[in-house]
């Protein structure tokens, strides 16, 4: 018997006292809303669930590691053992998906940034049929050109970044869709040397495109605790307090309510997490 209060003894102590170490990387400039954001809700997260889970000490890499190598650094878990990544199915297989969303899925809105010398194409433009009929400009390596060329739609193709808004002011293609998050910075930027940039003012569209922590298959656990960790900041109210801090003034900018959403899909990943839970996912309703 003693033996065995012994073993209870020690095993509480270690539980008592170990400590998560949670490793991430820096984002890619230090107005990186997007690393900012998702280190915010971590640290919360860890925060929330240190009566139940214990403490942490937080290691942070200096240095933005690039998407074709941030998986096996996250599998290896040596110097990076969480990660913000939209859902995808590689990941799905070689790390651990915190399964609630970090963002409530506000990334599945997109806006149109077009040249507005062509918007009259746009006014009769109302379901994914009639968006089949304009041509796209999207850059390789997108999850945006993987889900828009496998559902048919007429994609021009760019392998650079910059060139992509050249090639919209030239009317090379008619639209290139981005997030509320993102079209808002980009037209302030790109306008300034392409004056025939403008965003559409009346549609926009939906694609399923959420974003998760992935963790490190040799640390489990804290991907349960993360989870349990979201969960509450969801239920409190925090999350929406994040977003609103990060995203309100593109949300409100956007003006979802207002516009005639296509909902154009993703065929690459299951949507029925959302149906069972949708209190996670952003509702256009809300803004």
């Amino acid at each position: 018997m003693a033996h065995w209060v012994k073993l209870f003894l020690l095993l509480f102590s270690f539980h008592s006292y170990a400590i998560d170490t949670v490793k991430i990387a820096t984002g890619h400039s230090h107005t990186d809303i997007r690393y900012l954001y998702n280190k915010e809700l971590l640290i919360k997260a860890l925060e929330v669930t240190s009566s139940s889970f214990g403490l942490y000490q937080l290691s942070v890499l200096k240095g933005a590691i690039p998407n074709p190598r941030r998986l096996n650094a996250l599998k290896q878990g040596v110097v990076l053992n969480v990660a913000g990544m939209l859902a995808n199915d590689n990941w799905d297989r070689n790390a651990i998906r915190v399964k609630t969303p970090i963002r409530r899925g506000i990334f599945n809105y997109r806006l149109l940034l077009i040249n507005k010398n062509n918007l009259s194409k746009f006014k009769h433009i109302s379901s994914i049929e009639t968006l089949k009929t304009l041509s796209v400009g999207l850059r390789r390596g997108w999850k945006t050109h993987k889900i828009m060329q496998h559902l048919g739609f007429n994609v021009a193709s760019s392998h650079n970044y910059d060139s992509l808004f050249a090639m919209l002011n030239k009317n090379r293609f008619d639209y290139i869709p981005r997030g509320v998050h993102e079209i808002y910075p980009e037209l302030a930027a790109q306008s300034k040397q392409f004056k025939n940039l403008t965003i559409e003012p009346k549609l926009a569209i939906y694609m399923p495109l959420p974003e998760y922590f992935y963790v490190s298959p040799l640390t489990p656990s804290l991907a349960v605790r993360l989870d349990h960790g979201i969960k509450i900041l969801l239920e409190n109210g925090f999350v929406d307090q994040l977003l609103d801090q990060y995203y309100g003034d593109f949300i409100h900018q956007a003006d979802i309510n207002n516009r005639t959403i296509i909902n154009v899909g993703n065929p690459f990943i299951d949507q029925s997490q959302k149906l069972q839970t949708p209190h996670q996912w952003y509702n256009k309703q809300e803004n």
